[in-house]
């Protein structure tokens, strides 16, 4: 296939050609395989877009309209996507890895502003509304009482 005639012919030339190239050359020092470094992680990424929607949020609260609920909805992103973002602080590298540090207040503080922004949206009456909280936060603050005391 030294002459090739067709284009396709040509393409299997030039891959023929190439392989023959990587196939015959010798590997430099220089060039060992590593990983591509990024300048950010996945973490970081959904951080931001969570601390976006939090300013979103907080943004469409203040507006005329006024949703009930928004601003406890921008709040519960903010302080998740803080947390989510400060990743070294809530890795585990306790050996049992099962120890809670007062750093989880943070998530935890977000799902409760979620629980309060989600009855606030839906309008529920006073008294569900009571009953409603009470049974979404009491293991919220259980969780962080049990956690936080070890």
């Amino acid at each position: 296939m030294d002459n090739p005639r067709t284009p396709i012919d040509l393409h299997w030339h030039h891959v023929e050609v190439a392989i023959r190239r990587v196939s015959s050359s010798e590997v430099r020092s220089d060039m060992t395989a590593s990983p591509i470094h990024a300048p950010f992680g996945a973490t970081d990424v959904i951080a931001m877009v969570l601390l976006t929607l939090a300013f979103v949020f907080w943004v469409q609260s203040r507006r005329s309209d006024h949703e009930p609920g928004l601003g406890w909805f921008a709040l519960a992103l903010g302080m998740v996507g803080v947390w989510i973002g400060a990743d070294a602080l809530h890795v585990p590298v306790d050996p049992a890895h099962v120890r809670q540090t007062w750093w989880f207040v943070p998530a935890l503080g977000g799902i409760a502003a979620l629980c309060i922004g989600v009855t606030d949206y839906l309008h529920t009456p006073h008294r569900l509304r009571t009953l409603a909280l009470v049974l979404l936060i009491t293991p919220l603050a259980i969780a962080a009482g049990m956690g936080v005391s070890q």
